[in-house]
């Protein structure tokens, strides 16, 4: 016998051979509790660029615009700002800042009651950091045609509830679409291959 293991108890009733007593007899064996070490251990899933992916919509209103009746260009980037954010939580499964804007360009303005669509994915993570894709495009209410505006790509650094960077999940590819969202961001950010980085902190 082995006196460290651990053992389950475990019970069988049986209801014949009883009139004499009105009692049930039971039946004990011992069943073996692995022990802690050899458990299953849950990992964190891995993300997908495609379970990052996240669309809003704004209507631009008249208290958004410029003077030429447009949106204004710090509205567009709070709105490209907060969707970024969002999906980058949703990858780092923590709070996250914005650390860094690359390369934002205004292409064409949104007007007064168009619908700006802005769409945010993660296509590759660092150690405690994460890169997002975004573009806006301006839908008219009436027709739904579409015409880009506005893109970047954002990096954020996921903190613990002290402000301490903390680690993020590695994002996977996993589906064709998955390796389409990551070769935009990619193509994007220059080409560099890899969805993650050596260094992105």
């Amino acid at each position: 016998s082995r006196p460290c293991d651990s053992f389950r108890l475990e019970t069988t009733s049986h209801s014949h051979g009883c009139r004499s007593t009105g009692q049930t007899p039971r039946e004990f064996s011992l069943t073996p509790i692995p022990p802690p070490n050899t458990l299953p251990v849950t990992r964190p899933p891995m993300p997908t660029p495609t379970e990052t992916h996240i669309e809003n919509r704004e209507r631009i209103k008249p208290n958004q615009t410029n003077n030429y009746d447009t949106a204004h260009g710090g509205i567009v980037m709070q709105l490209m700002d907060e969707t970024a954010a969002m999906s980058a939580m949703r990858l780092a499964g923590e709070p996250c800042v914005t650390a860094r804007v690359d390369g934002l360009d205004f292409l064409r303005p949104i007007p007064r009651g168009d619908i700006a669509v802005i769409e945010a994915w993660a296509y590759r993570a660092g150690e405690t950091s994460v890169d997002i894709r975004v573009r806006v495009d301006r839908e008219d209410p009436h027709s739904g045609d579409r015409k880009l505006t506005s893109e970047s790509s954002f990096r954020f650094v996921a903190i613990t509830e002290e402000g301490k960077p903390t680690p993020v999940p590695e994002l996977t590819i996993d589906t064709d679409d998955d390796e389409e969202l990551r070769a935009a961001g990619m193509d994007a950010h220059g080409g560099e291959d890899g969805t993650r980085l050596d260094r992105a902190d």
